[in-house]
């Protein structure tokens, strides 16, 4: 089964700019996903990628999640 990242906008809408670091190809496993999600989040964020859902196939493990640092 491949896995995929859903990149948003705040409003929760499919983000309509994705940044260089922004992988459209999907992951062999779940691990793989959330290892890059890992690397990448900060920068997706500062580019204006406000949050990610993750999919295996069609149907969605989990998100939308904020990639809003803490405070």
């Amino acid at each position: 089964m491949s896995w995929i990242w859903v990149y948003t906008q705040a409003s929760g809408e499919p983000a309509t700019f994705l940044p260089q670091e922004a992988v459209t190809e999907s992951f062999d496993s779940q691990e793989q996903a959330e290892e890059y999600l890992g690397q990448t989040w900060q920068k997706l964020y500062e580019s204006g990628v406000a949050g990610v859902s993750l999919f295996e196939g069609t149907e969605k493990v989990y998100g939308p999640m904020s990639l809003e640092p803490p405070s």
